[in-house]
């Protein structure tokens, strides 16, 4: 007698897709998939970079390479202590800074130390005790995979419009943000430009530059950026920058250091541009450095000079004349307590030359 066999029938609405979360990074909204298959939880550098400088952690640099799930390799630029807000509480945990294909990634080891459960029949989270609903990719708007649409060779030393597929749904009339998928193309010399496009049918020109001295063959389905979907228009028909301009300072003074550089505006511009010009410097002046000193620094990239198996150039010092020794003497002591260079014991040396500058004041020449 022949068994009769039962077929369980999945739900109608349940898709293979995955589910995200939104979380507050750093105080930054991201939407973030949930991946079991990760072990580590993944911040995208774009996502990483959005966060206001003043809050963003310091980028600890990592010495080992992760799989993403499409088998490929990728290096992380390093790892953040980041403050993740989940349905209003915090927690602080260990996150890798990588480009891959999804704004952030909560991994396995987020997962496992927080002792969540993951119910994908009713696409929620369970987190400290409280479920969460989650959404479904093929249900957001945001966020998308853009792949070449054809194979295409873009020549050495150039760059040209090449036609891209987005992998995912658009609403109709809003336009996407397309950034370069960063790492993975930087590292064969070639990205995707940043631009704001208007896609149709799904499909959308992206502007790929080639640093390579030879071609370089794109394949179709690869990913050579990602997108997110933006609205793009005037509010109330200001102009970028009007709302900054208008929450100046009470005291509305022009700093002292950007007195000059009004001053040298006004000499080459009508009169009734004089104030605009002085409330824009108002606006924007943290953007502009005090002194000599007040310097900049990044902490996303170390530079590196290679200088592969030459050997090292030791130049002879040669006499300064005693009028500049002083000043060379005052300009070392400067540039060694504002931490701009370093004793060091190199077997690279050059002799220090001086140079006169704007203002008449001598400076040593890199």
């Amino acid at each position: 007698m022949e068994r009769s066999r039962k077929f369980i029938k999945p739900k109608a609405d349940v898709t293979t897709d995955g589910l995200y979360i939104s979380v507050k990074i750093c105080g930054v909204n991201v939407n973030c998939l949930i991946d079991t298959g990760a072990t580590s939880t993944v911040l995208h550098p774009t996502k990483y970079l959005d966060i206001p400088s003043r809050d963003r952690p310091r980028l600890e640099k990592r010495r080992y390479n992760i799989q993403v799930a499409d088998g490929s390799v990728v290096t992380p630029l390093g790892s953040i202590e980041a403050i993740l807000e989940i349905n209003g509480k915090l927690v602080k945990h260990s996150t890798l800074v990588a480009d891959i294909d999804a704004p952030a990634v909560i991994g396995y080891d987020f997962l496992h130390a927080h002792d969540c459960q993951i119910d994908m029949g009713g696409g929620s989270l369970l987190f400290a005790g409280e479920k969460l609903k989650c959404q479904r990719e093929s249900r957001m708007e945001s966020i998308f995979r853009v792949t070449i649409h054809e194979n295409v060779v873009v020549p050495p030393d150039c760059e040209m419009i090449v036609m891209a597929d987005i992998q995912g749904k658009t609403q109709g009339g809003d336009s996407v943000l397309v950034e370069s998928n960063m790492v993975r193309m930087d590292a064969e010399g070639i990205r995707a430009a940043r631009a704001v496009v208007k896609p149709e049918d799904g499909v959308i020109p992206i502007r790929m530059i080639n640093t390579n001295k030879e071609p370089k063959q794109l394949y179709k389905g690869t990913c050579a950026a990602y997108g997110e979907q933006v609205t793009v228009g005037t509010q109330h028909g200001k102009a970028y920058g009007d709302d900054r301009i208008n929450s100046l300072k009470e005291t509305n003074e022009l700093p002292a250091h950007l007195e000059d550089m009004f001053n040298r505006c006004r000499e080459q511009v009508e009169p009734d541009k004089h104030e605009a010009i002085k409330n824009l410097l108002i606006a924007y002046q943290d953007d502009f450095a005090k002194s000599k000193n007040d310097l900049g620094r990044t902490n996303l990239v170390q530079h590196r000079v290679d200088t592969g198996t030459a050997p090292p150039v030791k130049q002879r010092p040669r006499r300064l004349a005693l009028s500049k020794r002083e000043a060379a003497a005052k300009e070392v002591d400067r540039m060694l307590e504002n931490g701009i260079i370093e004793p060091s014991t190199s077997a690279w040396a050059s002799p220090v030359v001086l140079g006169v500058k704007a203002g008449e004041h001598l400076a040593l020449c890199a």
